[in-house]
């Protein structure tokens, strides 16, 4: 007869920690520390008590009430931006921000671009 797989591995994982050295120095740990323990029974004890309440089942629109916030909520960012309620003082920093980005980028190309004079030729001197 064979047993259950649930079974074989609580007897697995059971055998593992009987000789790991963690678990040897935790329980030891635990038997200096009350108020350690203790608080690992009210922990085990709080996860007891939720396991054992009933399931609530979500309400039938949650989906549909969900993606309405969502969609609220992201449109209105937008819709902001476009209607004009942007600060002026937002728009104008930005916009001179962007402006002197494409004026250094402009001159930064120009400065890379010179080079040493050219010689004049003979027939154009005076």
């Amino acid at each position: 007869m064979t047993t259950p797989p649930q079974a074989e591995s609580d007897a697995f994982i059971t055998r593992f920690l009987d000789d790991d050295p963690e678990a040897l120095a935790m329980r030891a740990r635990l038997e200096r520390d009350p108020a350690l323990s203790k608080a690992i029974e009210d922990a085990d004890a709080a996860r007891t008590l939720l396991r054992n309440l009933a399931p609530i089942a979500p309400p039938v629109d949650l989906a549909r009430a969900a993606r309405r916030r969502l969609r609220k909520r992201s449109a209105s960012t937008f819709r902001t931006f476009v209607a004009g309620r942007l600060s002026v003082e937002v728009f104008v920093v930005v916009a001179v921000a962007a402006t002197a980005a494409v004026l250094w980028l402009m001159l930064s190309q120009a400065r890379a671009e010179v080079g040493p004079p050219a010689e004049v030729p003979a027939s154009l001197l005076p």
